[in-house]
């Protein structure tokens, strides 16, 4: 500075001397001039050594002004150039470089945007750059990484009026061994502006090791995925990084700046109590190096745990930390592992604690180490006592089940340590110190651990109860068995015992060539004695019928109840044996009555027969048959005898076909409806309604009439759908009726079937309602079967149509057990007498003609309308109508035909009225 003021003030001082030294000696010597000289040619000579004297002095003093000012620039060089030389020795120890850049100049104008570099220094000679000589960018584009070229043309060139950066830049150079190193160009903002008078000037410093260092940092930091901080005490400003927010799942622009207030947003509650509690603490400790454990709010609301590890880097004057420093790591798996282990930890101590065996683990001495609660009380001794015991000791003796002594390598646990296999369920019997004996099963596996010593773990179950129970078992199993194939009313053979009698009976007479007579017997009308004297009596009549059947029972011959009231009878046949006398004398067990408590009741049987092997070769064709056959005894009218035929076979193959016709027929709805006339007898037979039949219309089902397909039908369940069909088609029949003015009341047939089916009331009032029909318009007729067989359903049924309004009426009368009881709950509005009494009427033999009398007496006592149908000759009209009859229909007056008909012959001219 002293050099450089020297020579800022040398000028002035060199001036300011002389401009007084020139005008003192032009003052003086004036004077000086004119008092000596006498003439003007002396004055003329004394001016010019005047000037002579003049130029001698300022010569004088010029020489030694410039000798002062020389001495002190030389001085001043020295120093730059030391300077210089210790600046460049400074740049090359801290390996780093001086440079200067500039703009080309052509014709002395510089160029814009073209730069040149000077580079001095050891950096220089490292990064082979030639010091001294100005390279262009094309050379030093040679050295610079490709992807730092960009920015270091940004920050040098520019326009003519370009000023240097005040900030730094980092830039890499590569290096001939493909390494690179990281050079940080540091400007002098008091340098030129880039020309060649004035360059830029600046110096550059190797940061490699640093920035590699940073770098590595840097990928660890991102590798552990630490979340970095630091704090400034005094401001309260804390700096994280992008993997900070990254936890709590935010940018680090949105949770930047992160104050303390901020961040105690986010802990947990329970943690910042805590959090804040340990800082206080802290704080009077002086220990500021810490990790706590806190759980921070994520943006979408669930809590992170955060390993926070915190330490001081800086210091304030009076010894408190400045700067804290630490890193934010998401420990949020290992706490949801470390609470799954603690809840499995949890679980197997009360697994073991709660087991219902005992469990004891044993070492490679043989000796106890652990035991559960229930093994303590097992083998009978409290845990202080047990362990450390070894398994032969005096507490207790070990045997086998029935009393042999055990030996010691016999043990479970000491053949486990001796052959390292697991031992499973081995019983044996420990006699305890208190004198009680108790049976145990003992599974013993193997534990290798980590030093290599093979354990044991055992566990010990009390069986002592369980082999008293198996005990109990087999002789229950013996009876269940026994039970299993015996019926429990009767004591017979069940039909799974019958079937296995069968089987041996059928593959004994292959080998002997011999014969098998098959009898099923069904009790008739077995239901009707449940109903009238309750199921009590029933079981008692079974009971009493399976005592008559053994009775008879001789030798090889198997009798078995198979269901119900169901028994099946198999007789080996002798050669040449009659089997009329065998189904003679199972018929003879019926003749007598049974006596029920005081109810006497006779019963009588339908038996159906199949034969071993005329009939069937197979114990399910056998079986089959003479079900089959039974079911035929049934349908001939019950109290029969029926052997199976071919027939049987064929017209259930038929039926089968049939069924299937009708299946196939409902969902076509391939049915239509014919109407039979109803007249008044008392009015000239006047038409007052009619009966609605129900007609196929399907080609298969041709030829096929109702007293065909009906019992089909019943049998497989689909009369159902038939009874809904007629009240649809009823519907469309009455629309008509309406609509050409004819009231006429429709009867329609419910079957028995229906009535018996769980919700077919409600459903039958909805096709009602969709078909519009109400009690004006229909009446129902019901068989006297139905009617006496009331149960829940049918009563159901029954209740809403009288819930409606709609009729009832009795079909076939007289045909069943009639009951005034049932005629008068069931609220019946008529009775239908039955054909096969209107076709006897005045017959010369069994004439009906009381019954019909009685018939109509009833129906005016009850004031119930009573109709005959099957009237087919005047007489049975006369008859009837002499006799009171109100309604009849037959073939007199017309046979079913369908609607267009029956409005042409009976409703063209005629004028009808509602019945």
């Amino acid at each position: 500075m002293d050099a450089r003021r020297s020579l800022t003030l040398s000028p002035f001082v060199f001036a300011l001397c002389y401009g007084i030294f020139g005008a003192a000696y032009i003052l003086f010597s004036d004077r000086i001039l004119t008092g000596l000289a006498g003439d003007y040619a002396h004055y003329h000579q004394f001016q010019t050594a005047k000037g002579w004297c003049f130029i001698l002095f300022t010569a004088l003093g010029l020489w030694g002004l410039m000798r002062w000012a020389w001495a002190r620039l030389s001085r001043a060089a020295e120093v730059a150039i030391k300077a210089e030389d210790q600046l460049l020795l400074a740049l090359t120890a801290a390996g780093g470089l001086v440079w200067q850049a500039r703009h080309r100049s052509r014709d002395g104008a510089p160029e814009a945007d073209t730069m040149e570099w000077q580079m001095t220094g050891g950096l220089a000679r490292q990064l082979g750059l030639p010091e001294g000589r100005w390279l262009g960018l094309e050379e030093i584009a040679r050295h610079l990484h490709p992807a730092d070229l960009p920015a270091f043309r940004r920050q040098f060139e520019g326009s003519g009026a370009y000023r240097p950066d005040e900030t730094e830049s980092l830039v890499r150079f590569d290096m001939p061994d493909r390494s690179h190193r990281w050079i940080k160009l540091v400007p002098d903002s008091r340098s030129g502006a880039g020309t060649a008078e004035a360059p830029m000037v600046g110096v550059a410093f190797d940061l490699t090791r640093q920035q590699e260092v940073s770098q590595d940092l840097a990928e660890v930091i991102f590798g552990a995925g630490l979340g970095t901080w630091r704090l400034d005490v005094a401001t309260g400003k804390n700096q994280i990084n992008d993997r900070y927010a990254e936890m709590l799942g935010y940018r680090l622009d949105e949770l930047s700046p992160m104050t303390e207030a901020r961040f105690f947003d986010l802990v947990h509650p329970e943690d910042a109590a805590k959090l804040r509690a340990s800082v206080a603490a802290r704080a009077i400790t002086g220990d500021h190096t810490y990790a706590d454990e806190i759980r921070l709010r994520h943006k979408d609301g669930h809590w992170v745990w955060i390993l926070s590890r915190c330490r001081p880097v800086d210091y304030a004057a009076d010894g408190t930390p400045s700067v804290l420093s630490g890193v934010h790591i998401d420990i949020s798996d290992r706490k949801e592992l470390a609470e799954k282990l603690q809840m499995e930890s949890d679980f197997l101590k009360r697994l073991v604690e709660t087991s219902v065996s005992g469990i004891i683990a044993l070492n490679d001495k043989g000796r106890i180490y652990f035991a559960n609660k229930e093994a303590t009380a097992i083998l009978g001794l409290p845990p202080e006592k047990l362990i450390g015991l070894p398994l032969v000791n005096e507490h207790w003796a070990v045997t086998e089940l029935d009393g042999t002594p055990l030996a010691p390598e016999n043990f479970p646990a000491y053949r486990v340590i001796a052959s390292q296999a697991t031992v499973r369920d081995r019983r044996v019997s420990i006699r305890r110190h208190d004198g009680r004996t108790r049976s145990i099963s003992i599974t013993a596996a193997p534990m290798r651990m980590p030093d290599g010593r093979i354990q044991v773990v055992s566990t010990i179950t009390d069986i002592t109860a369980q082999l008293a129970n198996e005990d109990l078992l087999r002789d229950a199993a013996a009876e269940a068995t026994q039970a299993a194939l015996h019926d429990p009313v009767t004591g017979l053979p069940n039909r799974e015992l019958f079937e296995d009698a069968l089987a041996a009976a059928i593959a004994s007479a292959k080998r002997t060539n011999g014969h098998l007579l098959n009898v099923f017997l069904d009790l008739d009308n077995f239901k009707q004695v449940n109903d009238r004297f309750g199921h009590h009596a029933g079981d008692l009549l079974i009971c009493k019928v399976a005592e008559r059947l053994e009775d008879i029972r001789q030798g090889p011959q198997v009798l078995a109840r198979v269901a119900g009231d169901e028994f099946t009878f198999l007789h080996p046949c002798a050669p040449g044996e009659d089997t009329r006398d065998v189904l003679a004398l199972l018929a003879s067990v019926f003749e007598p009555p049974f006596d029920l408590g005081g109810f006497v009741v006779h019963v009588t049987v339908s038996m159906g027969l199949s034969v071993y092997p005329e009939d069937a070769t197979s114990c399910e064709e056998l079986w089959l048959n003479a079900d089959l056959a039974m079911y035929e005894a049934k349908a001939r009218g019950r109290n029969q005898i029926v052997r199976f035929t071919a027939a049987l076979r064929e017209r259930e193959t038929e039926e089968a076909r049939i069924a299937q016709i009708l299946q196939r027929a409902l969902k076509a709805r391939a049915f239509e409806i014919v109407l039979m006339p109803l007249v008044d007898l008392q009015a000239g037979d006047r038409i007052v309604g009619a009966e609605a039949l129900l007609r196929s219309t399907d080609p298969d089902l041709q030829g096929i009439g109702p007293a065909v397909f009906l019992p089909v039908a019943a049998r497989t369940g689909l009369l159902r759908a038939l009874d809904l069909l007629v009240v649809d088609r009823v519907g469309a029949a009455k629309a008509r009726l309406r609509a050409a003015g004819h009231a006429l009341r429709i009867s329609i047939n419910l079957s028995p079937e229906s009535l018996q089916e769980m919700g077919f009331g409600v459903e039958l009032l909805a096709h009602l309602d969709r078909a519009k029909l109400t009690a004006v318009d229909v009446r129902f007729e019901l068989t006297e079967g139905a009617l006496v067989d009331l149960t829940s359903p049918a009563r159901e049924v029954l209740d809403l149509l009288h819930g409606r309004g709609f009729e009832l009426s009795a079909d076939d009368f007289g045909t069943g057990y009639s009951s005034l009881s049932y005629l008068h709950k069931l609220r019946l509005s008529e009775l239908k007498i039955d054909r096969s009494f209107v076709q006897r009427l005045e017959a010369v033999e069994d004439p009906s003609d009381e019954i019909v009398r009685a018939i109509l007496a009833m129906g005016q006592a009850l004031g119930l309308c009573v109709l005959a149908e099957g009237i087919e000759t005047e007489a049975q009209r006369d008859w009837l109508s002499r006799h009171g009859c109100a309604l009849g229909q037959g073939y007199l007056f017309g046979k079913g035909v369908d609607l267009d008909v029956f409005m042409c012959q009976h409703l063209a001219s005629a004028k009808v009225q509602s019945a």
